[in-house]
């Protein structure tokens, strides 16, 4: 779980961030976000709880789920 939030995901959250960015600006009316992540441990649940974290700091009036 560290690895990915803290070491490889802080690599790569700035550029997930930024796609994401991208695809809600494209949208007419953005109500929220869906994620599926692994919470089980290793990279894949600390990258998917780091972005879950961006995104809800940056779109804090929409919908996480």
């Amino acid at each position: 779980w560290a690895k990915g939030h803290y070491t490889e995901g802080a690599e790569l959250i700035d550029e997930a961030v930024d796609i994401i960015r991208r695809e809600t600006e494209s949208c007419d009316c953005p109500q929220g976000f869906q994620l599926t992540q692994s919470i089980g441990g290793g990279t894949g649940s600390g990258m998917g709880t780091l972005l879950l974290l961006k995104i809800r700091d940056n779109y804090p009036d929409r919908i996480t789920a």
